[in-house]
């Protein structure tokens, strides 16, 4: 995937010194996650859109 390719290639020219935050990945972890899959399992990803892009904003100011 293009998306990988290039979040390796900035990793490689920061000597590693970094991660990639994928909001798609957040969304898993998120506490209402199972709620919203139950209610509607091929929409579930949309309630959680909002949170999930919230917390990747905040994490670079965690540093």
């Amino acid at each position: 995937m293009l998306a990988d390719r290039l979040a390796d290639d900035a990793k490689n020219g920061m000597y590693d010194d970094a991660i990639t935050i994928n909001p798609v990945d957040l969304r898993r972890v998120h506490p209402r996650v199972e709620e919203f899959r139950s209610i509607n399992p091929y929409g579930g990803s949309g309630p959680t859109q909002h949170d999930a892009g919230q917390w990747a904003d905040e994490f670079p100011s965690l540093t």
